[in-house]
């Protein structure tokens, strides 16, 4: 409901609807509020910062409360509607209700640092084909059919940009071919097939490594558990079984013994218990 009524905002809007969501944002920052303090009463200060979300949360409620007071948006010519739209970030919370789309989100982060680095290998070859096109095509000036050119390094960086994007490229080249020389393709080639057909493609490469790599974590976590469970389980069979042939032990070693019924048959009566002596013929 939040994320719809500050879609829901847009210029020269009617008035009903402008006050419609006036109120609304009223509304809707009293329930954060008194959500963010029921979990302060509820989790004390001491827990309910432990939580990162609920840190989230504390930031982001504390903005809209600053945005909705009078004092802030009166006489000051600054207006600070602006803030509200910081309140869209709650939307993050779904992550620690969706397991599955968290899942996704650490995978990602955890190659924070792969993606850091062909970032890093990426600026590297932009700076180097944009000191060679501001060398080689500066002279030309403003391009034919562009906004871009090679005059300095900056407008150099944001033309190679564009090609990499594949944004128009083939204008762009057939630009500077038409101003200069058909052996320019030469250049813009060697930037597409280096920049966007082997360097970006690395950013998806390491996504589906980090992805491989969490579910076969997660298949092994999963094989260890089910090794664990299958190992207890034949430790109790075993130890069933080994409880029961001692127990069978035990009873088959009782010291019984029995009288010798040929020196005294009339002793047989007595161990049989108390019953009466009976005639033995």
């Amino acid at each position: 409901l939040n994320t719809v009524c500050l879609a829901m905002d847009h210029h020269n809007m009617p008035k009903s609807l402008e006050n419609f969501l006036t109120m609304a944002n009223y509304v809707l920052t009293a329930l954060f509020a008194l959500e963010l303090v029921l979990k302060l009463v509820g989790l004390t200060l001491r827990f309910y910062f432990k939580d990162w979300f609920n840190c989230f949360d504390f930031v982001i409620v504390a903005i809209s409360i600053v945005e909705i007071m009078p004092f802030m948006n009166s006489g000051t010519g600054v207006s600070l509607t602006a803030l509200r739209s910081f309140r869209v970030l709650r939307v993050f919370k779904l992550f620690k209700h969706m397991p599955a789309l968290a899942k996704i989100v650490g995978v990602l982060l955890s190659s924070a640092a792969s993606f850091f680095s062909i970032g890093l290998l990426l600026f590297l070859f932009l700076t180097v084909f944009s000191i060679i096109g501001l060398h080689v095509y500066g002279e030309i000036g403003q391009l034919e059919g562009t906004r871009g050119h090679f005059k300095d390094i900056f407008n150099s960086y944001i033309l190679l940009f564009q090609v990499l994007t594949l944004e128009n490229w083939n204008s762009v080249m057939m630009s500077v071919a038409m101003q200069s020389n058909y052996y320019s393709t030469i250049f813009f080639l060697l930037w597409v097939v280096f920049g966007n057909y082997i360097l970006l493609t690395l950013f998806l490469a390491v996504v589906m490594e980090a992805f491989e790599g969490k579910y076969d974590i997660d298949e092994e976590m999963e094989n260890e558990k089910s090794s664990r469970i299958r190992d207890f389980a034949s430790r109790m069979k075993a130890g069933t079984m080994q409880h029961m042939v001692t127990l069978m032990s035990s009873l088959s070693r009782k010291d019984v013994q029995l009288p010798d019924i040929d020196e005294d048959k009339e002793d047989v009566a007595g161990y049989i218990g108390a019953r009466p002596p009976m005639a033995i013929q």
